[in-house]
C-alpha cells in the first residue's frame, strides 16, 4: 500500500505544484518501500543525522592548527556540560507533582455560558459560579478550547480520548479546575462517527482508516485531561497527528 501511495504521490507531484519539483529526491522516494524491505525502519538506516553533526563540528571549531586537539577538548566540555545539566535535571524532577506536569495558561473567568452548559455543569458535580478556562499545557503540550480564540493559525481543540471503552472525538468547548490541578475535566462537544462514510483513495482503491468521517452532534461529555489526545480535522474528517517520531520501539 505504501508502495502504490509513494508512485502516486511522485506522478502527481507535478499537478499539485510544478514540474521543477521533479528532481532526484523526488524519484528517490519510489525506492524507501525496497530500502525498507531490505534494511529496515528508515530511522535506523539513515545518515542524515551524522552528515548533520559533521557541520555541527565544523562550526566548533575556530583554530587553524592543532585542529584534531581542539575538536577532543571541545567535545570534553561539551559531555561535561551534558552530564551537568542531566544531574540538575534529575535533581529538579524529584517529587515532581501533577502542578508541574498540568499548567492553567488562561487566568479563569467567570465566561457567560448558555443555559445547557450551566445545567450540564451542575449535574457533573460542580458549583456555579465556576472559573472556567479556555487554555492548558498538558505535559509541554498545549490544549485550547472553543472559547479561545487568539490562536488563529492551528486549531488545538479537536482531541480524542477514550469512554467506556469507546473511541471519541471532539471539539473541546472548555476546561474546568476544582480546587487541586489533578482535578481538571474539559468538556467536550463530541462528533458522531460516520459510519456509512470512508475515505477513499481513488488510485489505489483502498480505504484509509486512520481518517475518520464524522458529524457534528449535540452530545457533550466531561473528560479527565488526563485521557485526551490531539486529531487533526480537516472538513467533515478527522486524523491521528502525524508520527513526528518514532514510538514502542
Amino acid at each position: 500500500m505504501a508502495q502504490t501511495l509513494l508512485d502516486s504521490f511522485v506522478q502527481d507531484i507535478g499537478r499539485l505544484y510544478n514540474s521543477t519539483v521533479y528532481v532526484y529526491n523526488q524519484h528517490q522516494l519510489t525506492h524507501l518501500c525496497l530500502y525498507v524491505s531490505r534494511w529496515g525502519p528508515l530511522w535506523a538506516t539513515s545518515a542524515f543525522m551524522f552528515e548533520d553533526f559533521n557541520g555541527t563540528l565544523s562550526k566548533i571549531i575556530h583554530g587553524t592548527k592543532n585542529r584534531a586537539k581542539e575538536l577532543m577538548n571541545l567535545l570534553r566540555v561539551s559531555h561535561g556540560v551534558e552530564i551537568l545539566r542531566e544531574r540538575v535535571r534529575s535533581r529538579s524532577n524529584l517529587g515532581q507533582s501533577t502542578k508541574e506536569m498540568l499548567e492553567l495558561l488562561s487566568a479563569g473567568k467567570n465566561y457567560v455560558l448558555s443555559a445547557e452548559d450551566q445545567e450540564f455543569i451542575l449535574s457533573s458535580g460542580f458549583n456555579l459560579p465556576l472559573e472556567i478556562y479556555s487554555r492548558i499545557s498538558l505535559h509541554k503540550e498545549i490544549f485550547t478550547s472553543l472559547l479561545y480564540h487568539q490562536e488563529q493559525k492551528r486549531v488545538n481543540y479537536c482531541v480524542g480520548f477514550e469512554h467506556d471503552g469507546i473511541t471519541h472525538y471532539g471539539e473541546i468547548k472548555f476546561f474546568v479546575s476544582k480546587v487541586a490541578l489533578a482535578d481538571t475535566y474539559a468538556f467536550v462537544k463530541v462528533f458522531k462517527v460516520d459510519q456509512f462514510r470512508f475515505f477513499v483513495h481513488t488510485a489505489s482503491r483502498r480505504i484509509v482508516k486512520h481518517i475518520i468521517p464524522v458529524q457534528a452532534s449535540d452530545v457533550v461529555l466531561l473528560v479527565h485531561v488526563k485521557s485526551l489526545y490531539k486529531v487533526l480535522q480537516v472538513d467533515s474528517y478527522v486524523c491521528f497527528s502525524p508520527n513526528m517520531y518514532e514510538r514502542k520501539l
